[in-house]
């Protein structure tokens, strides 16, 4: 490392972002909330280098069903991947994922004339909108790795 090389806290790294956005998503898949009902729950975790949930507990929460649901994802979701060297430095850390449903707009459904309009960002999971950005951090990051290894 050269004297003018920034320092990258570990959170910051690509790497690390593609590791944390692979765990969350594994736990979104498996949050179970009915669809109708707007609902978020904010849970802070600890997982050691071995993917293991070591601390798990609700921040928030706009209902106790969906507090429950979330935290029985995370833990379904679990073992998580083994961390990575690279990353390891995040075992340990305080980690927080954010579960978010938004309630679809209410009013007339389109009727067979009218196409459906497509889905946006604000109907359905929102963990959806935030996750795809982060999939093309992982795909950077594993590019990143490869790249490095040869």
């Amino acid at each position: 490392m050269t004297a003018d090389a920034p320092i990258v806290a570990c959170e910051d790294r690509p790497e690390s972002q593609a590791y944390v956005a692979a765990v969350k998503e594994r736990a979104f898949a498996r949050w179970h909330v009915p669809a109708d009902h707007p609902e978020t729950v904010v849970v802070g975790f600890q997982l050691d280098e071995h993917g293991r949930i070591l601390s798990s507990q609700v921040r928030s929460s706009s209902s106790d069903a969906a507090a429950s649901a979330a935290m029985q994802a995370l833990v379904e979701g679990s073992p998580y991947p083994p961390m990575p060297p690279e990353v390891q430095c995040l075992a340990r850390a305080k980690l927080t994922a954010r579960f978010e449903t938004v309630k679809p707009p209410s009013g007339p459904a389109p009727s067979a004339a009218t196409p459906a309009e497509p889905a946006t960002a604000t109907t359905g999971p929102r963990w959806l909108w935030t996750v795809a950005p982060a999939l093309v951090l992982l795909v950077g990051a594993l590019w990143f790795i490869r790249a490095r290894r040869q």
